[in-house]
């Protein structure tokens, strides 16, 4: 009777590691999309304003 507890204990600790592992690495995936996201926004509003300033100085 123990070892069958104990078995069942084992193989929901064991899901529960991979559940936090899987969130885990969901996590890191998204922060670095949002680190390239706001780097790409930022890039288009660096052009954006190049492009305004070129403009300015061509009229």
């Amino acid at each position: 009777m123990g070892d069958g507890f104990m078995l069942k204990f084992f193989g929901e600790l064991f899901y529960l590691i991979i559940a936090f592992c899987a969130l885990y690495g969901l996590w890191g995936l998204l922060r670095k999309y949002r680190r390239i996201n706001s780097t790409v926004i930022k890039a288009h509003i660096i052009a954006y304003e190049l492009q305004k300033m070129v403009e300015s100085r061509s009229r």
